[in-house]
This record gives structure tokens, C-alpha cells and sequence, in this order.
């Protein structure tokens, strides 16, 4: 059984959305498919704005965390556009890809990709607004609007990064939601937006904690880039965040640890040395630091499955709520406690009970059921094939 993966795949320094894409295929392959990730690069599929286009982006500028934000973000970037993490060797090592490389939904719909299943997600592949038409081609292939009818579609953690769709966007997509055979969402907010146009779909886990922890740990066996250090790791995005510095540094004096700082996706500061490792590296540092701050989603997702104490900086600003919303899903389905957000404690003194923790993720994840779809169409196809 052939699958092909419609994700957002082409990060340089994005962590989690590097293993998001390895951890969907590699649970996959280890369930015994034939899992590859469609190499669809959308940025020639994206039209520039008519100029009346604009004016539906002027709201922002009227929020002013939001535009000193921004300012202070442009004026502190003083990194390279490029730094080589070596994330196109993890990638070529442990991700397998389709040959074709796909620039526009017109590539997909002539020369779609060979499978019997496509799946889109996780990640914010459905995160759009509602002035959606300059991004209408790159819509329909993130809603799998190309291939064979007979294919089946599944939406496995899609993340819409939003709490509704407007009523026209609604309009537009529906159709291609009505071809899927699964939908599940990554939060609630998704699950609401799916029930707006009248589809069904479940409330799941990201496709992370598909993987076991000792899966992650197998790719780091060898790697020990620190001799017994003691640390605190800081993996921050550049996203609006507010960062109490003062306490970051009383907590790591008051537990002896130094502080490693590894910036992800565009976030800058000039406090602390910051570090580039490569994925493999970085899940070394996850895996090893006493205690983890980040406004990350993947950077929490892999606190939790690598059993590590965190506090998780929720984001600020415009949109901050429909964002950090992911993040909220993910912690009260597994039963977290709502103090691990925010950093105003001695991060030593979180207690977590992983065992009861680590069975809510199976459970979760049996009840969602991805396999049991995949199985169920096996079965229908094996049905179909031998009536013909």
C-alpha cells in the first residue's frame, strides 16, 4: 500500500516542523507502507496581491504590540537569512521524498503523485485568510484537490491556526473536504471549523507522538555534544513572546545550570549565546537539558514525550489566542496541568506523571485511530479488486 504525505516540508530552522515530517512517515514504514512525503513547493503557486487586497491587512497596524513587535523583531535580526543546520542531510538520510518535485497545483492535477492514499497534515497546512484568493492554488493542493477520485484522503492533525473560516472561504473548500475519507484535527478550534461547514471530523494528537520515545532516542545514540554539563535549554521561535530573562537566569543559578539557547524560525536575542545544531543535535539538547522553556507547539510536544520538565511561553499579540490554542488542546488532552504555562516558578518543582501521561498518548491514539482507517480501506479495496 502506497502512501503519499502532503506537509509543509522545507524548513531550515523549524525543529519540530523537520521531525513532524519525519515522524508521519517513519510510524508509517514501521507499520509496513510504502510512505513517502510529496514534494510540493507551493511559493510559485502563491499570486502576488491586487492592490485592494491590501487594505484587508491594515487591521494589524492598529494593533501596536503587534507592530512593535515586528519593529523590534526587524531591528534585533541580525542573523544570516541562511545558517546550514544541517537539516537537508537529516532530511536526505531519514525522509524519503517523491522524485517529482510539484511547483503548482497544475503539476499535481496532470502528473499526480502515485499512490492509493494521500494524507495531509500535521502542521498549520490549513491556516488561510479569509482573503484566501492568492493563495486559492495552494489551497486546493493542501486540501488534496488533484489525483484519482478513487484515491482515499485523510486529514491526520491538520492544524488550521485559527478559530473560523469566513463564509466564503467556507464555501470554497468544502467540496474538496466532502472528497475526504478521515479528517482529524490537532484542535478543538479545527474541530468547530470542520463542524461550520458541515463535516465530521475527530480531535487527535500530532503525529509526533505516534513514535515512541525510544524512536527518537535511536537517532541520537551516538551524538553527546556536552560532557556533563548541567543546563537549562531555551527553544524559542520568533514569534510574539514575552520573556522574563531575569527569571530565567535566577532559576538556572538556583539549580547550578548554565543556559543553552538554540533560536528557531526567525527569533534573535543578544543575551546568551545562541547555538545551530543540527535536528539530531537539537533532540540531544532536548533530551538532556533539566528543564526546557520554549513557545514552541513541537518544542512542548517533545518536552512531554522525552519526559522532560518545561514551562511553555504562550504567545502575545494579534492572533495569540488562535495560536496558542494548539498548544492548550495538546495539554488538556493529556491531562497536563495549566502551570507548566508561563515561567513563575522554580521549574524544578513540576511534578509529572509520565507513566499515566505516556497512556493517555495510546489511548489517544487507538481511539483516533489512524491505522484502523488505513485497515479499513485496505480491506474495501481488497473487496472492490476482487469483484473486478
Amino acid at each position: 500500500m502506497r502512501i503519499g504525505i502532503m506537509t509543509l516540508w522545507a524548513a531550515f530552522d523549524n525543529y519540530g516542523q523537520q521531525f513532524q515530517v519525519f515522524s508521519l512517515q517513519h510510524f508509517l514504514q514501521k507499520e509496513g507502507y510504502d510512505a513517502y512525503i510529496i514534494r510540493y513547493e507551493y511559493k510559485k503557486d502563491v499570486r502576488s496581491k491586487k492592490w485592494y487586497e491590501y487594505f484587508y491587512t491594515l487591521k494589524y497596524l492598529v494593533d501596536v504590540k503587534y507592530v512593535i513587535t515586528k519593529l523590534k523583531n526587524m531591528k534585533q535580526d541580525k542573523n544570516p537569512v541562511f545558517i546550514n543546520r544541517g537539516f537537508d542531510k537529516f532530511a536526505s538520510e531519514n525522509v524519503i521524498f517523491s522524485n517529482e518535485i510539484y511547483h503548482t497545483i497544475s503539476d499535481l492535477k496532470v502528473n499526480p503523485p502515485s499512490a492509493d492514499i494521500y494524507i495531509v497534515g500535521s502542521d498549520q497546512v490549513w491556516n488561510y485568510s479569509d482573503q484566501y484568493q492568492p493563495y486559492s492554488n495552494k489551497i486546493q493542493a493542501y486540501f488534496l484537490n488533484f489525483g484519482n477520485k478513487d484515491v482515499c484522503r485523510i486529514a491526520y492533525a491538520a492544524s488550521f491556526g485559527r478559530d473560523s473560516y469566513g463564509k466564503n472561504l467556507r464555501k470554497y473548500v468544502t467540496p474538496f473536504l466532502k472528497k475526504f475519507s478521515f479528517i482529524s484535527c490537532r484542535e478543538t478550534q479545527g474541530v468547530e471549523i470542520c463542524k461550520s461547514m458541515g463535516i465530521s471530523s475527530k480531535l487527535t494528537l500530532d503525529p509526533v507522538f505516534l513514535n515512541k520515545k525510544e524512536d527518537y532516542l535511536s537517532i541520537i545514540k551516538d551524538l553527546k555534544p556536552l560532557e556533563n554539563e548541567k543546563y537549562f535549554l531555551l527553544y524559542l521561535l520568533g514569534n510574539a513572546t514575552e520573556i522574563n530573562y531575569e527569571l530565567i537566569d535566577k532559576f538556572a543559578s538556583d539549580n547550578e545550570c548554565k543556559i543553552v539557547c538554540i533560536p528557531g524560525k526567525g527569533f534573535h536575542q543578544t543575551k546568551y549565546e545562541e547555538i545551530f545544531p543540527t535536528p539530531e543535535e537539537w533532540l540531544w539538547y532536548m533530551n538532556n537539558a533539566q528543564y526546557i522553556v520554549t513557545n514552541s507547539f513541537h518544542g512542548t510536544a517533545f518536552s512531554i514525550i522525552l519526559n522532560k520538565n518545561f514551562a511553555v511561553l504562550p504567545l502575545s499579540g494579534k492572533n495569540s489566542l488562535n495560536q496558542n490554542d494548539r498548544i492548550f488542546t495538546m495539554l488538556k488532552i493529556l491531562g497536563i496541568d495549566s502551570s507548566v504555562i508561563g515561567f513563575n516558578k522554580n521549574p524544578m518543582e513540576s511534578v509529572f506523571d509520565w507513566e499515566k501521561i505516556e497512556c493517555i498518548i495510546r489511548e489517544k491514539n487507538d481511539e483516533v485511530g489512524l491505522l484502523k482507517y488505513i485497515k479499513e480501506y485496505e480491506r474495501s479495496k481488497c473487496r472492490h479488486d476482487e469483484k473486478n
